[in-house]
């Protein structure tokens, strides 16, 4: 089942890093990747006291975890860890990353959209 191989490769991500909070994984994340059967986008940032998973469905969800991950970068000194999930694979990113995702939505909602007249 793709939900256990996704959960089998976040655990020690996960349990490597993390020193509390270890529900923000076991509960709360492993309930987002069952919920929607490990098919939807996500960023998931990893730190000594928690995680963090953004659902990135939609454009302004993206723009919503770079906020986040922003914060979190000035306030723990880039002491966490992220991910990217594209509905089928698990890879590490970096912030600069999110910043390329979002502009490259900005261009491709300019280039489907109808010209105005």
């Amino acid at each position: 089942m793709k939900t256990n191989k996704l959960l089998r490769r976040m655990a020690p991500i996960a349990h490597a890093l993390m020193t509390g909070f270890q529900t923000d994984f076991t509960v709360y994340d492993a309930e987002f990747v069952c919920k929607t059967q490990a098919k939807q986008p996500f960023i998931w940032l990893v730190r000594e006291l928690g995680t963090r998973l953004f659902p990135i469905q939609e454009p302004d969800n993206l723009r919503f975890a770079l906020e986040n991950i922003e914060i979190y970068a000035r306030s723990y000194k880039n002491d966490f860890v992220l991910y990217y999930y594209d509905g089928h694979r698990l890879r590490p990113i970096v912030p600069a990353t999110v910043r390329r995702m979002i502009q490259q939505d900005k261009e491709r909602v300019r280039t489907d959209s109808p010209e105005q007249p």
